[in-house]
């Protein structure tokens, strides 16, 4: 028996695990897929820290997966490239915020695709910046149940977007955001996002027209768009699927929504780069969010890397 973590890998010889593809990246190779951890909370609006507990458990969870996907019939081709974590310290947000954009850089110029698990979601703005300096002009694909262009008030990850988009790191008619809802805004924000030209698809919306209505809008906004983003805060997803974040809400995706969504967008644009973020493990029920989260790294995986088996 092989031991990861509290999960146990049962001896079926018929079976490989993802855990077996994975190696620590020399800081020379170059990458088909990359992942890299940020456990940096120190930006959580709410009370409700944790999510620098997720890149250690996420990675746990995914290494116990087998390479076969049952859903698209493939086994990730090559290695996948473990990079470590970000160097953090948990009372300096500066520094945290320069380490991020420096080792993201670094990892960005080796790696075809690279998988960043946070953390929470301030840490999307070095890391939008790191792939638009290594890439150019990105498009940006965010799931979320907020718009995150709040006025900048201290220290929180409620205005990274809205920093991206003031500074043209990123253009508002390169960006979709996908889940939106709650009560926590107002129409001061959505004069700015109608200013800007983000388009956004409300929760409701994706409901009431269908996730085929929704995916058809996105590959029609990144159908020339060569380096895609792919921002995924868990609260997108409804808090019956994902209870373990800093701001879970009714009303949101499924999990099944959310699996097709990642691998469609995934398999159907220039996607470079994925971030999962404000997972809090010590929040969760059942590890339901932490594994939904590891679920939505292997879709992608497959999706970029993925060949027939």
């Amino acid at each position: 028996m092989r031991l990861l973590g509290r999960y146990r890998f049962f001896p079926d010889p018929n079976v490989r695990w993802l855990g077996e593809l994975v190696r620590p990246w020399d800081g020379m190779s170059e990458m088909g897929l990359a992942i890299l951890g940020v456990p940096y909370d120190g930006g959580t609006v709410s009370h409700r820290r944790g999510s620098r507990m997720a890149p250690q458990r996420i990675r746990e969870i995914l290494q116990t997966k087998s390479t076969y996907s049952s859903d698209h019939g493939t086994e990730p081709a090559g290695t996948i490239w473990d990079c470590g974590d970000v160097e953090v310290n948990i009372v300096n947000h500066e520094e945290t915020m320069k380490n991020i954009y420096t080792t993201a850089i670094g990892v960005f110029r080796h790696a075809e695709n690279t998988v960043v698990l946070g953390g929470d979601h301030s840490i999307t703005y070095e890391l939008g910046k790191a792939a638009a300096e290594v890439s150019g002009e990105i498009g940006l694909v965010l799931f979320d149940a907020h718009h995150d262009v709040r006025t900048e008030w201290g220290v929180h990850s409620g205005f990274w977007l809205r920093k991206l988009l003031d500074q043209g790191v990123i253009k508002g008619e390169d960006v979709i955001q996908i889940g939106i809802r709650g009560a926590l805004y107002s129409p001061v924000y959505r004069r700015y996002l109608a200013e800007k030209g983000v388009e956004f698809i409300t929760s409701l919306e994706l409901m009431l027209n269908g996730v085929g209505w929704a995916l058809d809008k996105v590959f029609d906004k990144f159908s020339g768009k060569q380096h895609v983003y792919i921002s995924f805060d868990i609260d997108a997803v409804d808090q019956a699927y994902a209870p373990g974040t800093d701001h879970p809400s009714p009303g949101g995706l499924t999990s099944i929504q959310a699996i097709h969504m990642l691998y469609s967008i995934a398999g159907k644009t220039g996607a470079r780069w994925l971030d999962v973020v404000e997972v809090s493990p010590p929040l969760d029920i059942n590890e339901a969010t932490v594994k939904l989260a590891a679920e939505l790294v292997n879709q992608y995986i497959h999706a970029r890397i993925g060949e027939p088996s």
